[in-house]
């Protein structure tokens, strides 16, 4: 089974979407992602799953492509009630594995990851929320144990852009 060897077949097993909007209350931008198992018959990364894993990168860019870290104030880095994180810088990455805790996706399942990220408005004309998932078949270190280059090891499956909507 080629699997999580074949470009084709991973772009057919993952679905990503991005959404970003600015928060007028919150005078924050909100950024979803929005990863899912499509049609598949185990869960992803499937295979030798002490190994293969997914890495979610995600950030807010300028029109320029630089990435808008938000200003300097006090806001506290956790995961919030509300179910979105609070961020201080970028990119945010998100991993789904099987350890330390199998948080591999399921046949069908979705998994949601939101952030809040405080931001000049007038910085934000032309931004984008960019989101990249990436396939890992070795761990970096032992990937450079047996002698490769970690990046060698390792695949863009999905890169998706969204603008920045309903800014001020």
């Amino acid at each position: 089974m080629p699997g999580g060897y074949s470009d084709e077949m991973l772009n057919e097993a993952l679905e990503l979407e991005v959404t970003a909007r600015w928060q007028e209350n919150l005078q924050m931008v909100l950024v979803t992602v929005d990863v899912s198992a499509g049609h598949v018959g185990h869960r992803i990364p499937g295979g030798e799953h002490l190994f293969r894993w997914l890495s979610i990168e995600t950030v807010l860019e300028d029109g320029a492509g630089a990435a808008i870290d938000p200003p300097s104030r006090d806001v506290a880095v956790s995961d919030r009630a509300d179910g979105n994180r609070t961020v201080t810088s970028w990119p945010q990455v998100e991993y789904i594995r099987f350890k330390p805790t199998d948080t591999r996706l399921r046949p069908g399942e979705q998994r949601k990851f939101s952030y809040l990220v405080a931001a000049d408005p007038q910085r934000l004309s032309g931004a984008l929320a960019r989101t990249e998932i990436w396939y890992h078949l070795l761990p970096d270190k032992d990937a450079k144990e047996f002698g490769f280059d970690p990046k060698d090891l390792q695949r863009l499956v999905i890169n998706k852009t969204a603008p920045v909507v309903s800014i001020p």
